[in-house]
């Protein structure tokens, strides 16, 4: 399995990346479970749900495979259709899910009349702060208003990025800290 990751990971790199548009939570040996949907994606289209956990792709089980492993599957060429077994309320369904190429901005803006308006982050990584500084900021910063942060399809990213994207909303010196196997904690 590992040869067929690596190969695949390579081929992906070479084409245009499509995906399906699924963001799932895996821990241990369970089923990859979906926290999380694109709007508009094949998977929304094809009747996946919030909370569906998918036991297998195209014939292989998830159970055993690492997260990594996992979202390697689900990308590919944008014309292929893959098969998922599905585990939604005791069911198990099968489902055909296309893909598509949904990357996108890693942040937008909205207006909203009763706020500051919503900002959407797609994902933590550059140029997420030039963005945000160079044409959001300047013109929140003239609203005057709460602002809404929409991170619930924000999935990837660095840590040096998230810190940063914090640090331009909250004013203190540390926000928290993490804490390290060694039991070192490292100031936020």
């Amino acid at each position: 399995l590992d040869k067929q990751i690596t190969a695949r990971y390579l081929a992906q790199k070479e084409s245009p990346y499509a995906e399906p548009g699924l963001i799932v939570f895996k821990k241990g040996a369970g089923f990859p479970v979906v926290v999380g949907l694109l709007e508009n994606s094949p998977a929304e289209k094809a009747g996946i749900r919030l909370g569906d956990a998918i036991t297998e792709i195209n014939r292989q089980s998830t159970a055993a495979m690492s997260l990594t492993e996992f979202n390697l599957l689900l990308g590919g060429k944008e014309e292929e259709l893959f098969d998922v077994k599905v585990l939604r309320d005791e069911k198990t369904l099968e489902i055909k899910v296309g893909r598509a190429n949904l990357r996108v901005e890693p942040v937008s803006y909205s207006k909203e009349e009763t706020s500051g308006g919503i900002l959407k982050i797609a994902r933590l990584s550059p140029p997420l702060l030039t963005i945000l500084k160079s044409e959001i900021l300047p013109f929140l910063n003239l609203l005057n208003k709460p602002l809404i942060i929409d991170l619930r399809t924000c999935h990837e990213g660095s840590f040096e990025e998230a810190r940063q994207f914090v640090n331009l909303f909250l004013r203190t010196e540390s926000i928290g800290y993490l804490e390290k196997a060694d039991g070192k904690k490292e100031h936020l």
